[in-house]
This record gives structure tokens, sequence and C-alpha cells, in this order.
């Protein structure tokens, strides 16, 4: 990686998450070239239900050089982004939703009446796999981490 990645911007990542990021690289990478076009990237972020204007986006972003593929460098930076972006969006939902916290849970109609301003599908299943002993009460980080997996 280059050195003009500022220190403290980007999340540190393990041994692990490298490990697993070139797993990910290696499998979607299907032409074995090392670098991903549109298409192949595309495929690795179906999962989020992103469409294609946001792809495209993403894309066009993370090309740095302009040669229409992301070669490995710009696949990490690129994921390395994103996985600031959904930390900075689990701490601004915890933020938003401390002021309902009762000692790490929050009541299920204080959480449905937080969650009624965005656009989550099948909110309700959600809500209801996150409370987990049918108490109406969620455990706010379990919650973050279900939003994480959609």
């Amino acid at each position: 990686m280059s050195s003009d990645d500022e220190k403290g911007s980007r999340p540190v990542l393990s041994r692990l998450e490298i490990h697993e990021m070139k797993e990910m690289f290696t499998f979607f990478d299907k032409n074995n070239d090392g670098k991903l076009d549109k298409d192949e990237l595309k495929k690795v972020f179906q999962a989020k239900l992103w469409n294609d204007k946001f792809l495209e986006d993403i894309f066009k972003n993370a090309d740095i050089d302009g040669n229409s593929v992301l070669d490995y460098d710009e696949y990490v930076k690129l994921l390395k982004s994103l996985l600031k972006d959904e930390n900075e969006d689990k701490t601004d939902i915890r933020n938003a939703l401390r002021k309902h916290d009762e000692k790490g849970k929050i009541a299920k109609r204080h959480l449905l009446d937080y969650l009624s301003d965005f656009s989550i599908p099948n909110v309700n299943d959600l809500v209801k796999k996150a409370d987990r002993d049918g108490t109406g009460h969620i455990v706010i980080e379990d919650f973050l981490n279900l939003l994480v997996e959609l």
C-alpha cells in the first residue's frame, strides 16, 4: 500500500481481515488477472443490494488510475473506506439511540419510532429478529450488528 494513506483516517486491519479480503478478491477475480472489472466487483456487492448507479459511483472512485479495473491495492482501499463508513454509521446510530438507552437496551417501540425515518426493508422483521428473547427490549449492539449484515 502507498505511504500516503493518512494514519487514523482509515481503520487498521488485522491479519485475518487482510487474509479474508485477499480470499474474496481471489474468489471474485474470475479470470485470474489480479484485477476486478465492474462485473466482477458487482458480484462482490450484490449481497448488499446496492443498485447499479451506486456501484458505478463506487467503482469510479475506487479506480484510482482510471484503467477501468481495480487492482488489489485499489480493492483494499475501497474495502477499508467502506469499513470506515460502516463503523461511522454504527457510531451515529448508537449515539442517536443513546437517549432511549436502558442499560445497553432499547424498547422496541422507541427503536421502531427511530427507524421510521429511514427506508429499511422489512424493518419489522429486523426488529423482531433483534428482540431475541421476546421481551420487547433490544440489545443495541446486537441490533447494530444486524444492520451491518443488511
